[in-house]
């Protein structure tokens, strides 16, 4: 949840400054991600809430730096109209993401890919994540 959590703080901040008007916006928001993985029992749902600040909307670097580990690093962030895609490396574990994030007014949703190296095995999980913002950070 906190790699969700991270990307979407990062894609909040690099959003445009007409992004607001379509909804996308500081706030407290509630994240609901399902992970799949061979390695898991079954799917895994979680849900937890992030406040996204006016400093994270204004500051990307500050809004990455202070949610992903010291080594992963965005190597891509891009917008069409509504849909945000990105690409996350991190250099020591060797994990890698990549995602898609759709928005409406005041809701999310999207799927991230993550392959990262566990005991000598490559290990792909799929996270499935939606959102909704339930107005101002408390």
């Amino acid at each position: 949840m906190r790699f969700v959590t991270a990307v979407f703080v990062a894609i909040l901040a690099t959003a445009s400054d007409g992004a607001a008007a379509r909804g996308i916006e500081p706030g407290q928001w509630q994240i609901t991600t399902t992970m799949f993985s061979p390695i898991l029992p079954g799917p895994q749902t979680k849900t937890g809430t992030q406040c996204v600040t006016p400093e994270d909307v204004k500051n990307p670097r500050r809004a990455i730096d202070k949610r992903l580990q010291s080594d992963c690093r965005a190597v891509s962030l891009r917008q069409s109209g509504d849909t945000y895609t990105w690409e996350v490396f991190c250099r020591q574990s060797g994990m890698s993401n990549k995602g898609t994030i759709r928005y409406g007014r005041g809701t999310m949703s999207g799927e991230s890919r993550t392959t990262t190296n566990v005991t000598g095995e490559m290990l792909q999980m799929i996270t499935k994540f939606s959102g909704k913002r339930l107005g101002p950070c408390t």
